[in-house]
């Protein structure tokens, strides 16, 4: 019958267990205080409600570029040629980091870049990276932290990793504020006009710098592409009537605000824009 024995089989086999023989690596007394110590956690644990969570899988962080080809840049107004030296510089001055390029005609990549194919898709290009980001860390939970940025005109002068604190959001940004005739013009939409007026004298973010834990990133990423699908949405509609904005700077700014003081910018993040890399004693990243 099941679980069933022979009559008189402990006599056939000696347990060490039962008998208590085994030969420990760790000394009893060694082992009697270990668990004194840990029914003391164990009960303050319990009786505080402690609900902590401690990550299983080897963590990394990852900076994460796009190089969208298959159509004309909307800024540029041509169709850029894929090559591995357009991003290069960028992948050379990465430090202590995964390096990431998500592509879509690209199939050679610069040295210890991982190509990631992605599908065409026919929208704006740069709200179109912000959905392939997502899609991408949707797919990697073993990310800790991470950085989106530009790849032909952003480099690491230093690692950020040891400085970042999860819960803040880093974002780059211009030594102008969002009352500028350019963006202005260049963004018609009801709800982009609105925030410029209602924030002209805030500094421009700039979306070329998006650095944080990989929730927040992904969180603030589908901000952008919801904000887009909005927009869209009521282009169809008939409810917006104005051109398309020629990028993601405006839509970049309204997620920022979500985040409220969350967000990190200055000159501890990156070199003043365009400059050629004035503050890069101090930044984490040269714009331009």
């Amino acid at each position: 019958w099941a679980y069933g024995d022979v009559v008189g089989s402990e006599k056939l086999i000696h347990s060490l267990d039962e008998h208590e023989a085994v030969e420990r690596s760790v000394p009893r007394p060694d082992r009697q205080a270990l668990v004194e110590r840990n029914v003391k956690i164990h009960n303050e644990r319990r009786d505080s409600g402690f609900a902590g969570y401690v990550e299983y899988r080897q963590q990394r962080d990852v900076v994460i570029t796009t190089l969208l080809t298959s159509q004309p840049d909307p800024q540029r107004g041509t169709k850029m040629v894929a090559s591995p030296d357009m991003l290069s510089k960028w992948a050379a001055s990465l430090r202590q980091c995964g390096r990431i390029a998500l592509v879509d005609e690209l199939l050679t990549a610069p040295a210890d870049v991982e190509l990631y194919l992605v599908p065409d898709v026919k929208m704006n290009v740069y709200f179109r990276r912000w959905l392939h980001i997502w899609q991408h860390l949707r797919e990697h939970p073993e990310y800790r932290f991470v950085w989106c940025t530009d790849g032909t005109d952003v480099e690491m002068l230093r690692a950020p990793w040891e400085e970042m604190e999860a819960g803040k959001v880093y974002v780059g940004s211009e030594p102008k504020t969002y009352a500028d005739t350019w963006a202005k013009q260049h963004h018609p939409e009801r709800i982009y006009q609105e925030f410029i007026e209602m924030h002209r004298n805030d500094v421009m973010l700039n979306a070329g710098l998006l650095g944080g834990s990989r929730a927040d990133v992904m969180a603030f990423a589908h901000g952008i592409i919801r904000l887009y699908y909005r927009i869209e949405s009521y282009r169809f509609w008939k409810k917006e009537q104005a051109g398309a904005a020629v990028g993601d700077m405006i839509a970049f700014g309204i997620v920022a605000k979500s985040f409220g003081d969350r967000i990190v910018t200055g000159p501890r993040i990156h070199t003043i824009f365009k400059s050629d890399g004035v503050g890069k004693e101090y930044a984490f990243w040269r714009h331009k």
